[in-house]
């Protein structure tokens, strides 16, 4: 029995053998794609279109109708919560740490937040104003291949993010009382997931990037006489870009 083990165990080792040493003169004649999961770190970047939208006590007081009473009838008032949709573009650093799994590191422009809009007979607004924010978004990822068919791969990312605010919301201090409290944040934890589609092209990966990105603190806060109000910004991208085997 163990003269059987031994002679399986061997003939094993020179399949293998042979086998490599053929893959290896295959090499010098024709690039093979399996070179690319050989590939350990990857620096590239993306770009695409980015749409986020508002929640919290704010964007719930302003979006709420109320009636207003007229001789002739009466009419209902409310504010629109409309999303801002813009673009984002950013760097990628992907290292594999264990077979199919790899820690990513990105640094992003991203803008979040939206506007309200008055209706044509009124809202709350007094003058149009636009709650929106311009950050460095960065996140770091958990990113794992699913499944691969040929030099197409299917990727499931997730992880955490901080926004730096570079750029805040312009208040509308004239058209609001003068005891209003302002407190908004400068950094800005969120959860982040999504989906990736990678095709493989030698030792490059050409991404398509499905991503859904929750911010967790407020961006907005302002408190009036005891009372909160809050803004919170959530929303996904869709974003294509390439990754450089080194």
């Amino acid at each position: 029995m163990n003269l059987t083990k031994c002679s399986g165990i061997f003939t094993c080792l020179i399949v293998i053998t042979l086998s490599t040493h053929g893959q290896t003169i295959g090499n010098t004649t024709e690039p093979n794609n399996s070179t690319s999961f050989e590939t350990q770190t990857y620096f590239g970047f993306r770009t695409g279109y980015s749409n986020y939208h508002m929640t919290g006590s704010e964007a719930d007081f302003r979006t709420t109708p109320y009636r207003v009473q007229f001789s002739d009838g009466s009419v209902d008032f409310q504010d629109k919560n409309k999303p801002i949709q813009w673009f984002t573009v950013g760097a990628i650093y992907r290292q594999k740490i264990y077979k199919r799994l790899a820690f990513q590191l990105e640094i992003n422009y991203l803008r979040e937040g939206g506007s309200f809009e008055a209706p044509p007979f009124g809202g709350y607004t007094l003058d149009r104003t636009n709650f929106v924010i311009d950050n460095l978004h960065i996140p770091i990822l958990l990113n794992l291949q699913a499944f691969a068919i040929g030099p197409l791969t299917m990727h499931l990312e997730g992880g955490i993010a901080a926004n730096i605010v570079v750029n805040g919301v312009e208040l509308d201090r004239p058209n609001l009382h003068p005891s209003n409290i302002f407190n908004n944040p400068s950094v800005i934890p969120a959860s982040v997931c999504g989906a990736e589609i990678a095709w493989r092209h030698q030792k490059s990966h050409y991404l398509l990037n499905f991503r859904y990105t929750n911010d967790l603190t407020d961006f907005y806060q302002r408190e009036y006489i005891g009372t909160h109000y809050n803004l919170k910004s959530k929303g996904f991208s869709v974003s294509t870009g390439v990754l450089f085997g080194q």
